[in-house]
């Protein structure tokens, strides 16, 4: 079979490449990924080389929001559309955003009906919009019904949360199937390096306008009375300047920035200094996963949440960090402080074992094993999945 895979964000690129691994080694497919020759992270273009990786033309712009990113979008989703055209893929697995990808996609499938068509739901625009008002501006109706109508025609389904299946049309939402995200398939050295004198905290990730900083600094602020802290802060973004001189602020508190890290064992080596990893973010904005919190369950550290959904059911579930409500930081503030450091491990064991449960290669790849079986169209699927 000819499988083509449809990838216009660059973090989403990963996830591509995951795709591209288990229809290549596992369903012993003809694979190739179709991506932007623009870097939206980046605003600049990029080459790859990879015989796997088709680079497709989008037009450049600075402005995240702007007429020209969108026109950008629809271009690269025709181009993507027009490839298709020659190629004759038997498969496309397309994630999204963009949602104009979405009509493409659609228009390519009522031509040829004999192709599987894959939605992969990574994010949800405009109910995203990092601005509360924003999804109520006219348009963003028209924006979220392209993704929509789009679904409808669709063979399977996937979001990257359970949470996201509210969002759905009931149609789509009653055979879509959570696939989430998985972390780098290696092992990390674990070793916790606890430090009786200091409560050492990390935050991993873009530091933008999504982020709860009032919340991070009031939780700072409560435990930092009691108990000296190390805020260890490993990323960049708009709003990192702004978080540096609020945390520079409060008494007791020693911040260590580590800019942008991207060397894993170099990333463990700070996350064993720690004892939670933060996972804070605006209350309006509508996510229930975050790469970060992978990032910091693989790498057996607990997790500090506020988001809703999925994280905080998993942390529930299994122990691996405190959940925290705006109203109830001294509560949490207090546990963190009083925490010993054999529970402290017990909560890293339990954070590892979630990862390897949901968040893993194996655990990836057994989804996606059981829905291609549902679609009875391979019968290479009764051989075993390779182990992440």
């Amino acid at each position: 079979m000819k499988t083509a895979i449809i990838c216009i964000s660059d973090p989403y690129l990963v996830r591509g490449k995951q795709l591209k691994d288990f229809y290549t080694n596992v369903c012993h497919d003809e694979v190739i990924i179709l991506t932007p020759d623009f870097s939206h992270r980046n605003k600049a273009y990029i080459e790859i080389d990879d015989s796997q990786i088709k680079l497709i033309h989008h037009p450049s712009y600075k402005k995240n929001l702007s007429v020209r990113r969108m026109v950008g979008h629809w271009l690269f989703a025709r181009r993507c559309r027009l490839f298709l055209e020659n190629y004759s893929p038997d498969r496309i697995h397309c994630l999204m955003p963009a949602n104009s990808l979405g009509p493409e996609m659609a228009a390519y499938k009522k031509k040829n009906p004999e192709t599987q068509l894959i939605f992969d739901v990574l994010d949800l625009w405009p109910e995203s919009f990092p601005i509360s008002m924003g999804r109520y501006i006219p348009g963003f109706g028209l924006w979220k019904k392209l993704r929509q109508s789009a679904l409808e025609k669709a063979d399977q389904v996937y979001t990257e949360c359970e949470f996201y299946k509210q969002f759905l049309p009931d149609s789509v939402a009653d055979k879509a199937q959570t696939l989430y995200w998985a972390g780098i398939d290696q092992e990390p050295k674990l070793e916790q390096n606890w430090d009786s004198s200091s409560i050492d905290i990390a935050y991993l990730g873009s530091i933008n306008h999504i982020l709860d900083l009032d919340l991070m600094v009031s939780l700072m602020t409560c435990i930092a009375r009691d108990k000296k802290v190390v805020f260890h802060l490993i990323g960049a973004g708009e709003k990192k300047e702004e978080l540096c001189s609020r945390l520079r602020l409060i008494n007791n508190l020693d911040l260590i920035d580590h800019g942008e890290v991207y060397d894993s064992t170099r990333k463990q080596e700070i996350f064993n200094r720690c004892r939670f990893g933060l996972n804070l973010m605006k209350s309006h904005i509508i996510v229930a996963l975050s790469m970060k919190s992978i990032d910091y369950f693989q790498s057996g550290l607990p997790v500090i949440n506020n988001l809703s959904g999925d994280t905080w059911d998993f942390i529930e579930m299994y122990n691996g960090g405190y959940n925290l409500e705006a109203d109830h930081i001294e509560i949490v503030a207090r546990k963190i402080i009083e925490q010993s450091e054999m529970d402290n491990q017990r909560m890293r064991r339990a954070a590892r074992k979630l990862f390897l449960h949901s968040f893993s290669i194996h655990a990836f790849e057994e989804v996606l094993k059981l829905e291609t079986v549902n679609t009875n169209q391979n019968q290479w699927m009764t051989e075993p999945v390779r182990k992440g």
